[in-house]
């Protein structure tokens, strides 16, 4: 009879083991699985970060153009067509 229970105890304990090993395993996968989404999206987010930036330096760069194209007169300007500051 002692020998039936002390087999019972141990294979009792390999269970535990084993069960314990099991929850510890569904939890790494689960925490992989969480770390590949975050990857994923923190890589989406840099790519959008990355086009947002683009965009910017594009709508400057237009903006610097539009300004340049733009000749600005001397403060003193003569509307009739004559410079005051040619004499």
């Amino acid at each position: 009879m002692d020998k039936r229970l002390g087999v019972m105890e141990k294979s009792h304990k390999i269970i535990k083991r084993r069960v314990k090993k099991m929850k510890v395993e569904k939890r790494l996968t689960s925490l992989e699985e969480h770390q590949r989404k975050l990857i994923r999206t923190a890589k989406k987010q840099k790519i959008i970060e990355e086009r947002l930036d683009g965009i910017e330096k594009e709508m400057k760069r237009k903006e610097n153009e539009n300004h340049d194209d733009f000749q600005y007169q001397g403060m003193n300007f003569d509307w009739n067509l004559r410079r005051s500051d040619k004499k």
